[in-house]
């Protein structure tokens, strides 16, 4: 199936583990460009080089959703990226209890 999403940056949170990850490989098999973040550095670090171990372009950014500066960040990084928002974003990143 070709979803048109070759190129096209896309964020995933959440994407180190669980439906975040497989969405993420799934974005990466349709050609898209990927920002992908989550919490653990460790986790996410071994997601982004799986992925671009299928030939992705990936770029990992720890990220921590319920802190508002984090969140900024991750959001600044996509911008340095495709100059504008991402193209596509799916959310999966649960929000930690007293994390912000």
């Amino acid at each position: 199936m070709d979803l048109e999403l070759a190129g096209k940056v896309a964020l995933v949170t959440g994407a180190s583990r669980g439906i975040g990850r497989a969405i993420a490989e799934g974005l990466a098999a349709e050609g898209a460009r990927l920002v992908i973040a989550a919490r653990g550095e460790e986790a996410l670090d071994e997601a982004r080089q799986a992925l671009e171990a299928t030939g992705a372009e990936v770029l990992a950014v720890p990220t921590e959703v319920g802190d508002d500066a984090s969140a900024q960040a991750l959001l600044e990084k996509v911008r340095d990226l495709r100059d504008g928002p991402p193209e596509r974003a799916v959310g999966t990143a649960r929000h930690a209890e007293g994390s912000g």
